[in-house]
């Protein structure tokens, strides 16, 4: 049986400029897109941002393909441009260590800036500590949260 094509692509436009690309292979027109910096941008403001259809009725396949086409290395270049990676694969690129995404502006949620004592030190959040360490943030956090194994790991506060 054929895959049924309900899928789009569509840009997000922030009346500043700024803007993110992005694709739905499901079809459900309320998503808004899962990029982490546009997401903080758009809650933050969504009066500012129009939402505009490229394509529909698109199989996965097509809506990853345009998405390639429409979110390249160049286009990621841009610095009105919110996407941290190139288009088509979807994912999680770039979350926890990203310079693109410090640069573009995304900042940790309140709740996730709590300081984390360490044997070599105290971090104000689990992202310097993770670049000290040289590991991603998930792995701060796992230490932190396993305190039977890792006893000198925890939360200021705790």
């Amino acid at each position: 049986m054929a895959e049924k094509a309900v899928g789009f692509v569509y840009r997000w436009e922030r009346d500043d400029g700024e803007y993110y690309i992005g694709k739905c292979a499901c079809g459900r027109y309320r998503y808004k897109g899962s990029g982490v910096v546009f997401k903080n941008k758009y809650k933050a403001a969504p009066e500012r941002w129009t939402r505009y259809i490229i394509a529909k009725d698109l199989s996965a396949h097509e809506c990853e393909v345009l998405e390639t086409k429409l979110v390249t290395e160049e286009t990621i270049k841009d610095p009105l441009c919110l996407n941290l990676k190139p288009g088509g694969s979807g994912g999680f690129y770039g979350i926890h260590d990203s310079e693109t995404q410090r640069l573009k502006g995304s900042q940790p949620k309140l709740s996730m800036r709590k300081p984390i004592i360490t044997p070599d030190g105290l971090f104000q959040t689990s992202r310097l500590c993770a670049e000290y360490y040289n590991m991603n943030k998930t792995g701060v956090l796992y230490r932190v949260k396993h305190k039977k194994n890792y006893l000198d790991w925890k939360f200021e506060n705790e």
